[in-house]
């Protein structure tokens, strides 16, 4: 079963403003990715099978693994995923510019934490198959927003 949960959280204080989402998934994940020369590689395909006498559950390099319980691994994850933070500058203050009529700066973060015990690059994907595609990018917005 997979369950997705987000949680938007806002709040309007005096000038402040923020928001935050969170979001938290249940769901096990195929690893198939560590598998295949179509997507990047794990590093533990470095403990795969190389000659007789070793011991390793990662088959040898272009043969297909046998799909059982051993590819199967927890993928929750609890992601906080955007976070904005702003304040407005008070109109008390802008009517003394006699041209500004509302400024507002802001702080804005997406991907910032992610709590997982999965081995992946990233827990959260479209599917339940994971293919080792690069995780989410962590991004940073700052800026200014003003009426005249």
């Amino acid at each position: 079963e997979d369950c997705t949960e987000g949680l938007l959280l806002g709040n309007g204080l005096d000038n402040a403003v923020g928001d935050i989402l969170i979001k938290a998934s249940n769901k096990v994940a195929v690893i198939v990715g560590m598998y295949s020369t179509a997507f990047n590689q794990s590093k533990e395909l470095l403990h795969r099978w190389k000659k007789p006498g070793d011991i390793t559950s990662i088959p040898r390099y272009g043969v297909n693994p046998q799909m059982d319980s051993h590819l199967l691994e927890d993928a929750s994850f609890l992601r906080l995923k955007n976070l904005t933070l702003g304040y407005s500058l008070p109109s008390k203050w802008l009517k003394k510019t006699k041209v500004i009529e509302y400024a507002r700066i802001f702080a804005q973060g997406q991907n910032l934490l992610t709590f997982t015990k999965f081995t992946g690059m990233d827990p959260e994907s479209s599917s339940n198959v994971y293919q080792a595609a690069y995780p989410m990018s962590r991004q940073f917005t700052f800026g200014v927003e003003v009426t005249f």
